[in-house]
């Protein structure tokens, strides 16, 4: 009997190393607030209904974002959860942006500028293993800033009412908040990224109205990466991916409007460990939920937006929450 125990025992053992190690080579590089296995922090629905037009003309805007986002799911590369005793993933972030768009003109385009800042106010995860294996730290995000051109909107006829507008923009993502390498979730990626974006919107009538936000994503080498990696690891690079927001709104009046938004992320070249890439860890997700957006004066407007992820492969699969709040502040 004390044999048989003892084989238990072993096996027992064998088996929690085996849940471990799975723990440590599909989740060790998460990071928030989009909670990507090995990719950076992105714009995922953060922006939804009449994207690519300043609500309220040139000047200075104040934006502020709040999101809560929780997963019962932590996808494989084949979409299906992870076996731990426990899948819990919850995550509160707030944003905070600054806008200036000028009336310097480029052709029929103002000149403008972004930058935005993420702060991970709480991060938990929770695996459900006896010896509770990652650890998490709030903190400063990584900046994104870059120049964009906001192209003077195409009329209707009536000379009243908008038909489209858009615009582009060329972040770059500087790695600046907090990041250390014993920690499995951080606030920072700890490399640079290259974000430009394309975004617009059309109204079909002057109350219908479809808008959508196309993104290219670069990353460069991260040459501290994480130490569960492994000794032999010197550096990491997340492949290039291109993801977008999408919304369709109906205003029932000029400062309320309800309907879907959405948002997807598709990876498109392997990521790379020590240079060579590493298949079988491309990252996939779309989401679908309803949203609103109500002008609560000619110069503050809010925005609520919720999600429901689906298909997510190597990434958490959940419930995404957004609150945003715009103020035209000149």
């Amino acid at each position: 009997m004390p044999s048989l125990l003892n084989n238990h025992h072993k096996e027992a053992k064998m088996r929690l190393s085996l849940l471990f190690k799975l723990l440590l080579t599909s989740l060790i590089v998460i990071t928030t607030p989009i909670y990507a296995y090995d990719e950076p922090a992105v714009n995922l629905g953060y922006t939804s209904f009449y994207d690519g037009s300043p609500p309220a003309g040139i000047g200075a805007y104040f934006q502020n974002y709040f999101q809560y986002y929780t997963a019962s799911r932590l996808n494989d590369n084949r979409g299906n959860s992870l076996p731990f005793p426990r899948n819990d993933l919850q995550v509160t972030a707030e944003i905070l942006q600054l806008i200036y768009l000028s009336s310097f003109k480029i052709g029929q385009a103002n000149l403008g500028i972004s930058a935005l800042i993420p702060t991970v106010v709480s991060a938990r995860v929770r695996d459900g293993l006896p010896q509770h294996q990652l650890k998490a730290q709030e903190g400063f995000g990584d900046l994104f800033i870059g120049p964009a051109l906001q192209f003077t909107p195409v009329m209707r006829r009536d000379g009243h009412s908008p038909l489209f507008v858009q615009r582009i923009e060329f972040d770059v993502v500087a790695p600046v908040g907090r990041s250390n390498p014993e920690y499995s979730i951080n606030p920072s990626s700890h490399f640079w990224s290259i974000n430009p974006y394309w975004a617009a919107t059309f109204w079909f009538t002057p109350q219908w109205s479809t808008a959508v936000r196309l993104h290219y994503l670069w990353n460069a080498e991260n040459t501290t990466p994480n130490l569960s990696f492994g000794p032999n690891i010197r550096s990491t690079q997340a492949g290039q991916a291109i993801f977008g927001n999408f919304a369709l709104g109906y205003a029932f009046k000029p400062t309320f409007t309800v309907g879907l938004n959405g948002y997807f992320f598709d990876q498109i070249s392997d990521t790379r460990v020590n240079g060579h890439p590493v298949p079988n860890r491309d990252e996939h997700v779309w989401a679908v939920g309803p949203g609103m957006v109500s002008g609560l004066s000619a110069n503050i407007f809010m925005f609520f937006n919720l999600y429901f992820e689906q298909n997510a492969y190597n990434r958490p699969q959940g419930v995404n929450g957004i609150w945003r709040f715009v103020a035209h502040l000149s």
